[in-house]
Protein backbone atom coordinates (compact mmCIF):
# COMPACT_ATOMS: atom_id res chain seq x y z
CA UNK A 1 0.00 0.00 0.00
CA UNK A 2 1.64 3.63 -0.90
CA UNK A 3 2.52 5.89 2.00
CA UNK A 4 -0.20 8.44 2.67
CA UNK A 5 0.78 11.54 4.56
CA UNK A 6 -1.28 13.92 7.01
CA UNK A 7 -0.12 17.05 5.51
CA UNK A 8 2.06 18.18 2.69
CA UNK A 9 3.74 21.15 2.37
CA UNK A 10 3.74 22.35 -1.23
CA UNK A 11 5.30 25.26 -3.44
CA UNK A 12 3.07 27.44 -4.90
CA UNK A 13 4.14 24.74 -8.42
CA UNK A 14 3.23 21.78 -6.07
CA UNK A 15 6.50 20.60 -5.44
CA UNK A 16 6.37 19.17 -1.96
CA UNK A 17 8.55 20.82 0.33
CA UNK A 18 7.78 18.61 3.27
CA UNK A 19 5.69 15.88 4.57
CA UNK A 20 3.83 15.46 7.92
CA UNK A 21 2.94 12.58 9.42
CA UNK A 22 0.84 13.21 13.04
CA UNK A 23 0.42 10.59 15.93
CA UNK A 24 -2.09 10.89 18.19
CA UNK A 25 0.20 9.21 21.07
CA UNK A 26 1.43 11.76 23.21
CA UNK A 27 4.41 9.69 23.89
CA UNK A 28 6.49 8.42 20.61
CA UNK A 29 10.24 7.02 20.86
CA UNK A 30 13.12 8.51 19.03
CA UNK A 31 13.52 4.81 17.85
CA UNK A 32 9.63 4.67 16.69
CA UNK A 33 10.28 8.12 15.05
CA UNK A 34 13.23 6.89 13.33
CA UNK A 35 11.28 3.63 12.26
CA UNK A 36 8.14 5.51 10.64
CA UNK A 37 10.69 7.82 8.71
CA UNK A 38 12.35 4.67 7.35
CA UNK A 39 8.91 3.58 6.09
CA UNK A 40 8.29 7.15 4.39
CA UNK A 41 11.57 6.82 2.85
CA UNK A 42 11.71 3.79 1.83
CA UNK A 43 8.33 4.17 0.16
CA UNK A 44 9.29 8.11 -1.39
CA UNK A 45 12.39 6.63 -2.76
CA UNK A 46 13.74 9.60 -4.83
CA UNK A 47 10.85 11.37 -4.44
CA UNK A 48 11.11 12.30 -1.14
CA UNK A 49 10.41 15.90 0.07
CA UNK A 50 13.35 18.08 1.58
CA UNK A 51 11.89 18.12 4.78
CA UNK A 52 9.66 15.43 6.82
CA UNK A 53 7.83 15.96 9.72
CA UNK A 54 6.62 13.24 12.71
CA UNK A 55 4.45 15.21 15.30
CA UNK A 56 2.70 13.90 18.58
CA UNK A 57 1.00 16.10 20.90
CA UNK A 58 3.89 16.47 22.94
CA UNK A 59 6.83 16.25 20.80
CA UNK A 60 7.85 16.98 16.85
CA UNK A 61 10.91 15.40 15.04
CA UNK A 62 12.42 16.94 11.60
CA UNK A 63 14.53 15.32 9.02
CA UNK A 64 16.25 17.14 6.15
CA UNK A 65 16.92 15.24 3.53
CA UNK A 66 20.27 16.79 2.69
CA UNK A 67 21.75 16.42 6.27
CA UNK A 68 20.90 13.25 6.81
CA UNK A 69 22.29 11.49 9.64
CA UNK A 70 23.79 7.66 8.99
CA UNK A 71 21.68 6.06 12.04
CA UNK A 72 18.62 8.03 9.92
CA UNK A 73 18.17 10.15 13.78
CA UNK A 74 16.46 13.27 13.45
CA UNK A 75 17.80 16.48 12.55
CA UNK A 76 15.95 18.17 14.87
CA UNK A 77 13.71 17.38 17.99
CA UNK A 78 11.43 20.30 19.62
CA UNK A 79 8.70 20.31 22.27
CA UNK A 80 5.13 20.94 20.73
CA UNK A 81 2.68 21.59 23.95
CA UNK A 82 3.46 25.11 23.41
CA UNK A 83 2.53 25.20 19.93
CA UNK A 84 -0.91 23.24 20.53
CA UNK A 85 -1.87 25.31 23.54
CA UNK A 86 -1.14 28.35 21.62
CA UNK A 87 -4.19 27.22 18.88
CA UNK A 88 -6.44 25.01 21.00
CA UNK A 89 -9.54 26.68 21.97
CA UNK A 90 -11.09 26.17 25.00
CA UNK A 91 -13.91 23.53 24.23
CA UNK A 92 -11.26 22.08 22.27
CA UNK A 93 -9.34 18.98 22.90
CA UNK A 94 -6.04 17.50 21.30
CA UNK A 95 -8.57 15.10 18.87
CA UNK A 96 -7.85 17.89 16.23
CA UNK A 97 -4.20 17.54 16.36
CA UNK A 98 -4.54 17.31 12.22
CA UNK A 99 -5.91 21.16 12.47
CA UNK A 100 -3.47 22.43 14.71
CA UNK A 101 -0.78 21.18 12.91
CA UNK A 102 -2.65 22.30 9.52
CA UNK A 103 -2.84 26.05 11.24
CA UNK A 104 0.35 26.09 12.81
CA UNK A 105 2.24 25.28 9.34
CA UNK A 106 0.10 27.79 7.84
CA UNK A 107 1.09 29.88 9.81
CA UNK A 108 4.26 30.01 10.05
CA UNK A 109 4.70 29.03 5.82
CA UNK A 110 3.40 32.49 5.31
CA UNK A 111 4.38 34.15 7.83
CA UNK A 112 2.18 35.55 9.92
CA UNK A 113 2.97 33.10 13.09
CA UNK A 114 2.98 35.53 16.32
CA UNK A 115 4.60 33.51 18.36
CA UNK A 116 7.87 32.01 19.24
CA UNK A 117 7.95 28.64 20.32
CA UNK A 118 10.87 26.43 20.41
CA UNK A 119 9.24 23.95 17.30
CA UNK A 120 9.04 27.20 15.40
CA UNK A 121 12.91 28.07 16.52
CA UNK A 122 14.20 24.43 15.15
CA UNK A 123 11.70 24.77 11.73
CA UNK A 124 13.95 28.15 11.17
CA UNK A 125 17.41 26.71 12.16
CA UNK A 126 17.09 23.67 9.78
CA UNK A 127 16.00 26.02 7.25
CA UNK A 128 12.43 24.51 6.38
CA UNK A 129 10.49 27.99 7.23
CA UNK A 130 12.64 29.57 3.97
CA UNK A 131 12.34 26.71 1.58
CA UNK A 132 8.42 26.71 2.33
CA UNK A 133 7.75 30.65 2.40
CA UNK A 134 4.60 31.18 0.62
CA UNK A 135 3.90 27.75 0.24
CA UNK A 136 0.17 26.03 1.05
CA UNK A 137 -0.04 23.38 3.46
CA UNK A 138 -2.65 20.44 2.02
CA UNK A 139 -4.35 17.41 3.67
CA UNK A 140 -2.59 14.27 2.36
CA UNK A 141 -1.27 13.93 -1.18
CA UNK A 142 -4.83 16.24 -2.37
CA UNK A 143 -2.88 18.74 -4.20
Amino acid sequence: MPYEPDLVVRTADDAPVAIVELKGASEVSQERAIALFARYRASAGHQAAPYFLLITESKGFLWSIHALHADLRPNAEFGMKEVLWQYIYPDQDLRGLNYIVFHWLLDTVTGTRKHDAEADKKLRESGFTEAARNAKVTFGMAA
